[in-house]
């Protein structure tokens, strides 16, 4: 069963992060901390986390000192920045972020980047520029659409990638949701012509 450490300052975020996780994930041991000084307590005193997600203001770790410490103390775990500055997250991959999850987002965001980490990869969700281009999403993410769009099943994608079906459909589930398609021939129309399309369709 994977380890998660949840760090944020906020009760109710960690709250309504922590059901979404475990709504969308299943079985998974979940930690909580209020600051990076409680989760690395934490961490020393056993808890042996796979993934730790990390707010990126916390009142002992202001504008990403919290990444810092917290990989120069527990280099082998995986971090995901949670945050609402948006403008940090290229410095938060550089400074060795494995994603990074804006916290105005899609929802579901934060399970495709878990998802994603567990499975050894990197996540960056794209970014809205004037509407959505197709150049926005994430190079796993066009991947993704264009084998659907050729028609592969959501088992057979993640045979393929080497990632599971649930990551195959939560990547899916924000693509449809991002670009408003109905169908899985509206996203074929998509990833043909490398760009937004609405188109009208049967429900995937």
């Amino acid at each position: 069963m994977p380890r998660l450490i949840l760090i944020d300052d906020h009760a109710i975020l960690r709250s309504g992060a922590r059901s979404l996780i475990e709504r969308h994930m299943g079985d998974m041991d979940i930690a909580e901390a209020g600051s990076l000084g409680e989760a690395l307590s934490l961490v020393a005193s056993g808890f042996e986390a796979d993934l730790a997600v990390l707010d990126i203001m916390l009142p002992d770790a202001p504008g990403g000192e919290g990444l810092r410490v917290f990989r120069q103390r527990h280099p082998t775990v995986p971090v995901v920045i949670l945050s609402g500055a948006e403008e940090l997250k290229d410095q938060m991959m550089a400074e060795g972020a494995a994603a990074f999850v804006a916290k105005n987002g899609e929802a579901l965001e934060i399970v495709a980047a878990i998802r994603a980490v567990l499975e050894g990869e990197t996540y960056e969700p794209g970014q809205c520029v004037d509407g959505v281009a197709w150049e926005a999403l994430s190079l796993r993410q066009r991947e993704i659409a264009r084998l659907c769009a050729e028609g592969h099943s959501n088992k057979e994608i993640g045979r393929r990638l080497g990632i599971s079906d649930n990551t195959v459909r939560a990547h899916l589930t924000l693509i449809f949701r991002r670009f408003g398609l109905k169908s899985r021939s509206d996203l074929s129309a998509l990833a043909g012509e490398g760009e937004g399309a609405r188109l009208k369709g049967e429900p995937v």
